[in-house]
């Protein structure tokens, strides 16, 4: 099959979901466009690649008579050494603690040692590093026109079997066929024709043949139809006949019109891989489908799987996630936008986030700026154990206040309080710089140990990620007690049994972004959210507006705890969540059934609705039925009512508030 770009006859693309695609499918093209341009001038001519090749080599050579390897890796020993001692020696006394600094000066002396020996090869690195750097992107362009010619084939390949399949369903709809029988007493079945096929990189178009012009009709102007007997146009675009082709082809299925309006295709929609996950998503189209409802959850986007859907997942549900990914896998990536994610949806009040960047702090720096942020971010093994500490005694101090409210999770005690407490999220990037610390390793792991397996009830969740999958940096408590874990392209089926149980991150395509999502038995494929710089500095500039975060309950439950959840409640959240709807199954969905139980929400909201008035809050609001619904309507005053002045205060925001409580001065020490 050729490939066929005719702009002029084929449709523009489809939307078989929302209306909301069609201006993301330009955000995606634009980024394409400028994905293709990068590589064009990635791609280097023979001579210079050969002359790069040449000038790598030459530079391995002189690094390796300067032993850069062994240096690098004597240093980075050291540093380890160094970390394990000053974490000893602060519980350490007497002879131990004299042993302990001489040992430390032994290595520090040793590591100036090595810099110097250092020194002269740290411009021969760098440049071996950018040479190298020229060469991959080379080299990735050659394997993407590679992987792209690939993917044509198999699109062609699989327009064909399309083809058949649509021939199937015509042959078994009586809509789109007519059976008939020759003089001989044979049976035939005549089905729509299709007379062209255009493979494109998003979709496939059939093209039917509705009509005809043979010589003689030509010459008098005429055209006669080659759709079946008592076959005609509106059977073809038929809502029936979308949804067998749909179900034939397992794919959507949609009518769409050349721009002159007369060509008709059936367009089966897919997007740029094999597998009909497209190779790019925009971060900003998960903002479009946030789900709403589990708002008091904590969602956040897996990205986009087969045929377009967009997946989400919450913390109440899966409280700690585990990444693991081979370097350039997406997995920073997915880890960025999941934070922009929830920093932009959730208030300091709401949600509040400890980060531990073990990279030398370059992969949170830009994070710096969130109001979300408690405390500064962690660069250090031995900052990552007080920090654990310090949410350790968040956890225990909420289980108290929790057992004293009878509330089992962080939702069920909101929805009683007065004071309701944030989510608190622990990010931990690269996981195996934990390792081999000694005793410091040993004590950060039963802190990640003890948070993991009882701060789900405590609204406390760890995201934990790493680069190096191995039994060292991911024992078998991590692996139990993350219920979600994703995993990137893995290099071997081992490493991906490490973190799945299963070599499904192995077999994953070659593309950035792609990820497996195993959710207790069930494996999901899908394309984590591709987030931008700006898009980055835009999350953080929705965190600065967000007001000040008021300080956690730290002794004792509050006095204003309400210890069952009344008619006033009701109409609280209906008139500042939902709009003024008075719905027991929305109001429902937000308390939980902990808070209330379905059958009695419903009586409570029968009895509110057979008032015509009520008062709440100062204000009084008319009950109106509209349709099947009833809503709160508030009644507006008149002049002479006292209302209230410009600069009152209605959220109970006070000036001066403290950003962090109390019981993490640790942290931010």
């Amino acid at each position: 099959m050729k490939r066929e770009i005719v702009i002029d006859e084929a449709p523009p693309p489809g939307e078989p979901l929302t209306e909301k695609i069609a201006p993301e499918n330009l955000e995606i093209l634009e980024e394409e466009i400028r994905e293709r341009a990068a590589r064009v001038q990635s791609k280097l001519p023979r001579r210079e690649v050969r002359r790069l090749i040449a000038r790598r080599d030459e530079l391995a050579r002189k690094l390796n008579r300067g032993n850069y390897n062994p240096l690098i890796q004597q240093r980075w020993e050291l540093w380890q050494t160094c970390e394990r001692v000053k974490y000893e020696m602060q519980s350490a006394r007497g002879k131990k603690c004299e042993r302990l600094k001489a040992e430390l000066t032994a290595a520090v002396m040793q590591g100036v040692a090595v810099d110097k020996k250092l020194a002269p090869l740290k411009p021969l690195a760098e440049e071996f590093e950018i040479v190298i750097d020229r060469l991959k992107a080379h080299n990735d362009v050659i394997e993407w026109e590679r992987k792209e010619k690939e993917d044509f084939d198999n699109f062609a390949k699989e327009a064909k079997v399309w083809l058949e399949q649509i021939k199937s369903v015509c042959r078994q709809n009586a809509r789109l066929n007519h059976q008939w029988k020759d003089a001989k007493g044979n049976s035939h079945t005549d089905i729509p024709i299709i007379e062209r096929i255009i493979v494109k990189d998003d979709r496939v178009l059939y093209q039917i043949k509705t009509s005809a012009q043979g010589l003689i009709e030509r010459w008098f102007g005429r055209w006669h139809s080659c759709l079946p007997y008592d076959v005609d146009i509106t059977d073809l675009t038929h809502e029936e006949t979308m949804l067998n082709l749909s179900a034939g082809c397992k794919r959507t299925v949609t009518v769409e019109r050349s721009s002159n309006g007369v060509n008709l295709f059936w367009c089966i929609s897919r997007m740029d891989s094999p597998d009909g996950i497209p190779r790019k998503f925009l971060y900003s189209k998960t903002l479009d489908w946030y789900p709403l409802d589990d708002h008091k959850k904590t969602p956040w986007s897996a990205g986009v799987t087969k045929d377009r859907k967009i997946e989400y997942f919450n913390f109440e549900d899966f409280p700690n996630v585990l990444i693991a990914g081979s370097p350039g896998g997406g997995k920073s990536n997915h880890l960025n936008a999941m934070i922009a994610l929830i920093a932009s949806m959730n208030r300091p009040d709401e949600c509040r986030f400890v980060m531990v960047d073990l990279k030398g702090g370059v992969e949170f720096v830009h994070w710096n700026g969130l109001k979300q942020l408690l405390g500064p971010i962690v660069k250090t093994p031995g900052g990552v154990l007080e920090a654990l500490q310090s949410v350790r005694e968040i956890m225990e101090n909420r289980l108290q206040i929790f057992e004293q409210a009878r509330a089992k999770k962080l939702s069920a005690y909101n929805a009683k309080s007065s004071e309701p407490l944030p989510r608190l999220l622990i990010f931990v990037d690269e996981m195996s710089t934990l390792v081999g610390l000694g005793k410091l390793t040993e004590d950060i792991h039963n802190e990640l140990r003890v948070i993991s397996s009882q701060g789900r009830a405590a609204g406390i969740h760890l995201i934990l990620a790493t680069q190096h999958p191995s039994v060292a940096v991911l024992p078998g408590w991590v692996k139990t007690n993350m219920n979600m874990r994703i995993a990137s392209k893995m290099p071997s089926h081992t490493a991906s049994e490490i973190i799945l149980d299963t070599g499904s991150a192995a077999l994953l395509p070659v593309i950035s972004g792609r990820m497996v999502f195993s959710v207790g038995r069930e494996e999901i494929i899908a394309q984590s959210p591709y987030i931008s710089d700006e898009e980055i500095a835009g999350a953080i500039r929705v965190s600065q507006t967000f007001p000040d975060p008021v300080e956690e309950i730290t002794e004792e439950a509050p006095a204003e705890l309400k210890a069952e959840f009344s008619a006033t409640d009701a109409v609280e959240i209906a008139i500042t969540r939902l709009d003024g709807h008075l719905s027991s199954k929305r109001i429902h969905e937000i308390v939980g059934n902990d808070v209330i139980t379905r059958n009695k929400l419903d009586r409570m909201v029968q009895e509110i609705t057979q008032q015509k008035e009520l008062a709440h809050d100062g204000n009084r609001y008319r009950i109106l039925k509209r349709g099947k619904g009833y809503y709160l309507e508030l009644i507006p005053r008149y002049h002479d009512e006292q209302t209230p002045g410009d600069t009152e205060e209605f959220y109970g925001i006070k000036d001066g508030i403290e950003i962090l409580n109390d019981e993490l001065e640790a942290i931010s020490a």
